[in-house]
């Protein structure tokens, strides 16, 4: 993951609609601001770079463990 600007939680996204989105998950950005997040993890994501990745780990842009495109399947159990 990048390591500014980060955000957590449920529908957590950029300004920027283009950019990262998290229905559950984390974004975080290369700069101080939330309007280009460029990496993600989580349950529900989308945006630039991988948009089909809708489940998993999204870096890009010099994150701090190298570019990441990992793609997941995950289940969410409610009770």
């Amino acid at each position: 993951m990048q390591l500014n600007c980060n955000t957590e939680g449920f529908n957590a996204r950029s300004i920027s609609v283009a950019y990262t989105k998290a229905r559950i998950g984390f974004i975080s950005n290369q700069e101080t601001d939330y309007h280009t997040s460029d990496s993600r993890i989580g349950f529900g994501t989308g945006g630039l770079q991988d948009d089909s990745d809708t489940c998993g780990n999204e870096a890009a842009h010099s994150p701090d463990n190298g570019d990441r495109h990992i793609k997941a399947m995950g289940y969410i159990l409610l009770q």
